[in-house]
């Protein structure tokens, strides 16, 4: 049984309509609208902590966007504008990918790694030595169900990336008029906080924090199976890398419980929207076409034979038993023998969510 992350910090989860802003009349567009799909996500109050809440809370009434994405690319904005200066002791630990393959995933491993970055053209050669980027990107869930290929979810691109689900929070069909004092205000803090923290350099951890992180990160280091697994990798580096931007805007040079707690929350709401829109994709393209198919099936499952005609007997039986194993491997599915009067033939039925 997987272990609850969010037990470490004992902070309820609140609900849509009073953390995120959503109206009972605005649905979500649901790509997954099978039975296994998983819910909208929800996010914790504690994710509204600081100045980025204080600016979430104060544009709220007077705008159709969704409180997450206010809220995260806040965060993204500021962190940017501080730059490289700060840093934690677990920075040294992250991991380097070195695959080859498009050059813009290469760019964008090698910025979260480490931040030196170079082109590899012989005649025009090109380098920038500790970049600091940031990344919003605005998509819907069908064109990046599409258009992010396999590779980039697998190799490292994908978790480098947080996904946020969102939708709109409010109907204002005559805009919002919040006011420039108001304006001002949260500018001017927020603006105190990324020139104080352009001063910080080595960021630790409180005691109180240290012992809630040796908690949660057995748990946030230990992965999942499958594509899903392969996109939150990352868990325990985006988590600390929230806790201190939190950290230092509030101009702080230690981070403390309160900010894990806002960079968990976010966190959770992260891995609920990358699990809606993926699902239990298993990354081998064959078997999550025999997965979708055995869930079309329902209780009465499918043959080997079945599953063979489905594709049109056009992949052998190897590259079926492949596809099946990667499956059974993961539990998603389960082998029933069945009578035939001679040799019992194989019916995989799909396992239901939670069984």
């Amino acid at each position: 049984m997987r272990l609850d992350k969010r037990s470490a910090f004992s902070r309820p989860l609140g609900n849509d309509h009073d953390q995120g802003g959503q109206q009972e009349q605005t649905k979500p567009r649901l790509v997954n609208v099978d039975a296994n799909a998983a819910p909208w996500p929800t996010m914790d109050e504690a994710a509204y902590y600081g100045i980025a809440g204080d600016i979430v809370r104060a544009i709220r009434p007077h705008t159709e966007a969704d409180l997450v994405a206010i809220l995260v690319q806040t965060l993204a904005s500021a962190g940017n504008a501080i730059g490289r200066g700060p840093y934690t002791e677990f920075s040294a630990a992250l991991a380097v990918m070195r695959r080859e393959g498009n050059i813009v995933s290469r760019i964008i491993r090698d910025a979260w790694d480490r931040g030196d970055l170079a082109t590899l053209t012989k005649n025009s050669p090109a380098k920038a030595t500790g970049a600091h980027l940031s990344i919003v990107g605005h998509i819907t869930a069908d064109e990046l169900l599409r258009d992010l290929d396999r590779t980039s979810m697998a190799n490292g691109y994908a978790n480098r990336f947080l996904f946020v689900c969102v939708r709109r929070s409010n109907v204002l069909p005559f805009g919002g008029a919040i006011e420039a004092e108001t304006i001002c205000d949260l500018g001017n803090r927020l603006g105190e906080g990324i020139e104080a923290a352009r001063h910080i350099g080595r960021v630790q951890m409180t005691s109180e924090a240290r012992e809630a992180w040796k908690k949660a990160y057995p748990a946030l280091s230990a992965g999942e199976p499958g594509l899903l697994g392969a996109i939150v990798g990352r868990a325990e580096a985006q988590v600390i890398r929230l806790g201190l931007i939190y950290a230092i805007l509030d101009q702080r040079a230690e981070i403390e419980l309160r900010h894990l707690e806002a960079a968990f929350a976010i966190w959770e709401y992260c891995e609920a929207s990358a699990r809606h829109i993926f699902g239990d994709a298993l990354g081998d393209p064959i078997s999550d076409e025999i997965m979708q198919m055995m869930r079309q099936a329902g209780d009465e499952g499918l043959t080997r034979t079945q599953i063979r005609d489905l594709f049109g007997r056009n992949r052998n039986a190897d590259r079926i038993q492949f596809a099946l194993s990667t499956i059974a491997r993961a539990g998603k599915a389960r082998m029933v023998p069945k009578s035939t009067g001679g040799k019992p033939a194989e019916v995989w039925i799909a396992t239901k969510r939670g069984v």
